[in-house]
């Protein structure tokens, strides 16, 4: 039968494990079954891609998991903030993470900070950009956020 990844013209199709209401949101390969992508759920997770559609059935309008959704790598894209965002400055670096400022969120991006002299979290932190932010958001904002991706190439 072969890979289930699909080729198609918005980008690389993949089952998602999760739930998605619509698109923006961050999917990642970790802990996910061969094959399948899911939101991304821990601090400094690794991005894979940005969800270009959600897994809504169009009958019912109930969110699936398990359905193919096409994944973006690279360009740009409105990414999903994390729903207690720190504040985000044109040209700024957002990457994912699960827990800010004490509130959880799944498949989200917030500002980050590559700060060199703090070991324990550099390379971490190094390997969850998402990408660059075209666009300036305040603190806990919510909502989607103009980002040049980098997730193909970091």
């Amino acid at each position: 039968m072969g890979s289930p990844a699909k080729q198609c013209e918005e980008g690389i199709t993949f089952p998602c494990h999760s739930a998605l209401s619509g698109a923006g949101y961050i999917v990642t390969t970790a802990d996910a079954t061969a094959g399948y992508v899911q939101l991304t759920d821990a601090d400094y997770e690794v991005p894979f891609g940005v969800a270009v559609m959600g897994t809504k059935n169009p009958i019912d309008e109930t969110m699936q998991s398990g359905q193919y959704i096409a994944v973006q790598r690279a360009g740009y894209a409105f990414v999903k903030l994390h729903k207690a965002n720190e504040a985000i400055a044109v040209g700024g670096l957002v990457g994912t993470m699960y827990t800010v400022n004490g509130v959880t969120d799944q498949g989200g991006v917030t500002a980050l900070t590559l700060d060199p002299t703090n070991t324990s979290t550099y390379f971490r932190a190094h390997r969850s950009i998402v990408g660059t932010a075209m666009e300036a958001v305040g603190v806990s904002n919510g909502g989607l956020i103009l980002v040049h991706l980098a997730t193909g190439g970091i």
